[in-house]
């Protein structure tokens, strides 16, 4: 498309041509040179470019003059209204933290109340739901308020009675007798009958002012035949804190680490020498009448062997046997009573094992079915690499060797110190737990509260006992049960000894 468009002719006017450059030549040479009055030629200057386009100022607008001092007075106003408007902000802003805070603590006050008042509910509710039996040589128990009274009467644990006095015991279906020999050597006895408010003491005949019966393995009777028909005890009932005290009354001058006890003595005396629950044998029935659900008939002549005194070996410490030191009458436990691993299945003497099967046979018939033996016997080798190793364990968190032995001879026995060499003890316990914090809590479970209660029946005792550490110098173990046989179980059981300081009463006794 052509762009350059014809130029238009109008009307009838003549069309200008430019001149060419020879004809603008010549009109330059033919026109006369304007001069000078001095006869020089005139120069003609052209404008330059910017010259010619450069127009002419003018005269900038005048503003008008503002008085200085007005300019300083609206400063002065805007500066002190800006700070006016942070101080307000920052003044708000205070405020609202202030206010936050106060809230903030408000209501953290008001949780402390909220849960104070939880917690004395819970403490008030605890001390109006249970009555705490504190009766010296046993553990303190929390009965609940609706057993602790009958018919608004209160009633104890007479077997811890009996246990601290250190009264012998036999019973029956019917009934229990509790008998001891008093220091001028009388023969002295209570018996109760179950179920009744009957209960004769050396043969007078008195009424109760409540029934006695058995709940959990234990003798309640009202706590007002105690104050009315013994003396040699502290008894004392404190309502506010629900709790009851019973303890031996000491002898002037007796020493807390070689106490002396007043001699218990029973109000009612026999007016003729009266006739022992035990007459023909000694202090304790040999056999003793223990009755059990099962039928353990077979088993009787393990759980109270004829020997009675041929189960009282002593390892430990200071007693210690030599690498050597193997029973000949090894056997295996009844396997369905054992954790067996595949090599490795519990083995003890043929006495303990046979009454072992007996015990756990009858806790089994009595819904007790999560307890098995894990260990009973082992050798004098075995316990060696078991008892270094535990030194390692210790030294490995930067324990010196002497310290690392230290702590661990508080729970594990050097080799030849261990009464697992004897085969006369097993450890059981639940076989779920995992790791030794839920070991130690069996001491929690109804299992080991039967066990404790009923394995002197079988022929065992807890070998070390709680608050016994200074003297078996281990740990308190709620799994680990040894066989001394019937007799000198119950012995122990009922008078709270642990078997070192039993010994030693036999030795004194000789």
């Amino acid at each position: 498309m052509n762009n350059n468009r014809p130029t238009q002719n109008k009307g009838n006017a003549p069309k200008r041509v430019a001149p060419t450059h020879e004809q603008s030549r010549n009109v330059a040479a033919n026109t006369p040179r304007r001069t000078e009055a001095d006869g020089r030629p005139i120069r003609r200057i052209r404008p330059s470019s910017a010259q010619s386009t450069q127009r002419v100022p003018q005269a900038p607008q005048q503003r008008p003059i503002r008085n200085r001092s007005d300019r300083n007075t609206n400063d002065v106003e805007a500066l002190a209204s800006r700070r006016r408007y942070l101080a307000e902000k920052k003044s708000a802003r205070r405020a609202g933290v202030i206010a936050f805070f106060t809230v903030f603590l408000s209501l953290c006050l008001i949780t402390c109340i909220i849960l104070s008042l939880l917690v004395n509910d819970g403490k008030e509710s605890t001390a109006k739901d249970f009555m705490v039996m504190m009766i010296e040589g046993s553990p303190d128990v929390e009965i609940p308020m609706s057993e602790a009274y009958q018919n608004e009467m209160l009633y104890i644990d007479f077997s811890a009675v009996a246990k601290l006095c250190g009264f012998s015991a036999v019973g029956d279906a019917n009934g229990i007798t509790y008998a001891f020999t008093s220091s001028s050597g009388i023969d002295q006895y209570i018996k109760f009958e179950y179920n009744s408010n009957a209960v004769t003491v050396n043969d007078h005949n008195i009424t109760m002012s409540g029934i006695a019966f058995i709940k959990d393995n234990s003798l309640r009777v009202p706590f007002s035949f105690l104050e009315a028909n013994i003396r040699g005890l502290n008894t004392e009932v404190d309502e506010k804190e629900r709790t009851v005290t019973i303890t031996r009354e000491k002898m002037t001058g007796s020493r807390p680490d070689d106490p002396k006890y007043e001699e218990v003595v029973l109000l009612l005396q026999p007016e003729a020498p009266v006739t022992s629950p035990f007459e023909g044998e000694d202090d304790v029935p040999d056999p003793m009448d223990v009755e059990f659900i099962s039928d353990l008939s077979a088993y009787e002549q393990y759980m109270n062997p004829a020997d009675r005194d041929a189960y009282l070996v002593l390892i430990n410490k200071e007693n210690p046997v030599d690498q050597d030191y193997a029973p000949d009458d090894l056997e295996f436990v009844t396997q369905k009573y054992c954790v067996y691993t595949g090599d490795y299945q519990a083995r003890m003497r043929h006495v303990a094992a046979m009454a072992m099967t007996a015990m756990l046979t009858e806790a089994e018939n009595y819904g007790i079915n999560d307890v098995k033996i894990t260990l009973a016997y082992r050798n004098y080798w075995t316990q060696n690499w078991l008892y270094t190793g535990y030194i390692d364990e210790e030294m490995a968190k930067g324990l010196s060797r002497e310290q690392a032995e230290a702590i661990v001879k508080t729970y594990s026995a050097p080799p030849g110190c261990s009464e697992h060499q004897s085969g006369l003890c097993a450890d059981m316990h639940n076989v779920y737990f995992q790791t030794d914090k839920e070991l130690e809590d069996f001491e929690y479970t109804e299992a080991y509260k039967w066990l404790k209660d009923n394995c002197w029946k079988f022929g065992f005792v807890v070998r070390f006992p709680k608050g016994k550490e200074d003297i078996t110098g281990f740990q308190f173990e709620c799994w680990h049960y040894r066989f001394v046989g019937r007799y000198h179980a119950y012995q122990m059981h009922t008078s709270g000894l642990c078997l070192e300081e039993y010994l030693q009463q036999l030795a004194n006794a000789d």
